[in-house]
C-alpha cells in the first residue's frame, strides 16, 4: 500500500475529518508527500493541525 501513490491517494479521499479533536500527519517522498498534502488543503481544515515529513526519495530512510 505505501508504495503505490495512487492507492493511498484513493484511501485518503475517503477519509472524513472531523469537526474537531484532530491531527494529520503524512510522511513519504517529497513529491508524493506534496501531492497527497493537496487532499487536505481545504478551508474547512485547520491548517495548523496539517504537518508533513518529506524524504528526497522513497529510497532513502528520513534523518529525524
Amino acid at each position: 500500500m505505501g508504495h503505490n501513490p495512487a492507492f493511498v491517494a484513493e484511501r485518503l479521499a475517503q477519509v472524513k475529518v472531523p469537526a474537531e479533536d484532530y491531527f494529520i500527519w503524512l510522511t513519504g517522498e517529497g513529491a508524493v508527500v506534496k501531492s497527497l498534502l493537496a487532499r487536505f488543503e481545504d478551508e474547512s481544515i485547520d491548517q495548523q493541525l496539517v504537518r508533513s515529513r518529506r524524504t528526497g526519495t522513497a529510497s532513502k530512510k528520513p534523518s529525524w
